[in-house]
């Protein structure tokens, strides 16, 4: 999951809304990494994936695979791949929410 982090701190809202929604679905502990996009900082390993994924919004998730890496920015989705992931092979490895290895700005 690659979350903002705001100037001032704090992390973005819809982050933040994005992360409960994982949480009250008891799908948050299927995150691997949470890696910050700084603003302000294009250096930062969130602001890198962002822009080598062409995410222009945070949060978004990276999705790995069979090794490939899909893209998702929507929470809903994303949810609802894990809860399918979770029944087809049930707890355990599940789905990389990072292939955390690239470059991105959210």
């Amino acid at each position: 999951m690659v979350k903002k982090r705001l100037k001032g701190g704090a992390a973005c809202q819809k982050c933040d809304q994005a992360e409960k929604h994982l949480a009250q679905r008891g799908l948050l502990d299927s995150v691997d990494r949470v890696v910050w996009a700084e603003e302000g900082n294009a250096d930062s390993e969130g602001m890198r994936l962002a822009e080598q994924y062409g995410v222009l919004h945070a949060p978004f998730f990276l999705l790995e695979a069979d090794d490939a890496v899909q893209v998702e920015t929507s929470v809903v989705r994303v949810a609802k791949l894990l809860q399918e992931h979770l029944i087809a092979t049930g707890p355990g490895a599940l789905v990389s929410n990072a292939a955390l290895s690239g470059n991105a700005a959210a």
